[in-house]
């Protein structure tokens, strides 16, 4: 009865780490860098300035993902994202984070492709700060259009490739309950604010 009576408590405190995580700001993260932060690989900016950092928060006992620059010396914005799947004191730990930075480094593509339904990410970037750009959901607009089937077994959406440093080709992926995979290509004009597939 009691092991029943932890998972439950466990299972219900879930929410609650994702709600603080959603709290979290650029501010609070730049007080934790100096000792509680790790570079994650393969997300550094192609001008070297900036990459997506796993950072333990005093008090805490979780991990965020955000965009910092390499001296760390600053954090520019927090991702939703989990910055790996496994503990990230373990020897060996796996991010499943997707990161697509433009050419020039402006805007960076975020991807955490650990949970069922994941969502992309997209941030403007500079020396100055950081900020999140706000994006249609990608999910609903392929199922609207029938190009992805409603109500899949898991979901995501992937980044491809920047065209021109402002424009984004992004993969919105669904698996339907009987098992079959679809995908299907949308391009971003982060500029403009819309997308064509």
């Amino acid at each position: 009865m009691r092991v029943l009576i932890v998972v439950v408590v466990f299972l219900l405190s879930l929410p609650s780490y994702v709600a603080a995580q959603s709290k979290v700001t650029p501010e609070r993260v730049t007080r934790n860098l100096s000792g509680n932060s790790i570079e994650i690989p393969n997300t550094r900016s192609p001008d070297g300035k900036f990459a997506i950092f796993s950072v333990y928060l005093d008090g805490t006992t979780f991990a965020v993902a955000a965009i910092v620059t390499t001296d760390r010396k600053r954090c520019l914005a927090v991702t939703s994202s989990l910055p790996y799947g496994s503990n990230v004191r373990d020897r060996k730990p796996k991010s499943y984070l997707t990161v697509l930075w433009s050419t020039n480094s402006t805007y960076v593509a975020v991807h955490d492709s650990a949970r069922r339904h994941s969502r992309l990410e997209v941030f403007a970037c500079s020396e100055s700060g950081g900020r999140q750009v706000a994006l249609p959901n990608l999910f609903k607009m392929m199922s609207t259009k029938g190009l992805i089937p409603p109500n899949p077994r898991s979901s995501g959406q992937k980044p491809i490739e920047w065209i021109e440093n402002k424009r984004l080709v992004v993969e919105v992926r669904a698996k339907t309950r009987s098992g079959k995979k679809v995908s299907k290509r949308i391009t971003l004009d982060l500029e403009k604010g819309t997308g064509n597939n």
